[in-house]
């Protein structure tokens, strides 16, 4: 099996009567922002040739790629903590101050008390 990497490939726009003075320039246009637009969006190719008649303007890319090249993208992100993990941190951070533990404490009789009682 053949594995396809670029094709040419022909853009042509029907447009009404052109004036024949304005064709040269306004195919050198078309064919110039065309070639921009594919390299700005890193499409690959061999060149963009121009045409133009009263009643149409064209563009031949000669060897387009099919689709863009691969391109590496970095972000720094912070990590996520999820929400037991943090509580277990909490948890394990007031067991080891004294005046925090003693506060833990005072808390899990609490509510050992409340539940007892209903």
């Amino acid at each position: 099996m053949v594995k396809l990497v670029a094709a040419d490939f022909l853009v042509e726009i029907g447009t009404e009567e052109l004036p024949p003075k304005a064709l040269r320039q306004l195919m050198t246009a078309f064919a110039d922002n065309l070639a921009e637009g594919l390299t700005s969006n890193r499409l690959n190719h061999n060149g963009v040739s121009g045409y133009a008649s009263p009643r149409r303007l064209a563009a031949l890319v000669s060897d387009l790629a099919f689709k863009q090249e691969d391109r590496e993208h970095s972000k720094r992100v912070r990590p996520c903590r999820s929400r037991s993990m943090t509580l277990a941190n909490q948890r394990r951070r007031g067991l080891r101050s004294p005046k925090n533990a003693a506060s833990i404490s005072a808390r899990l009789t609490a509510w050992k008390t409340r539940r007892a009682n209903g």
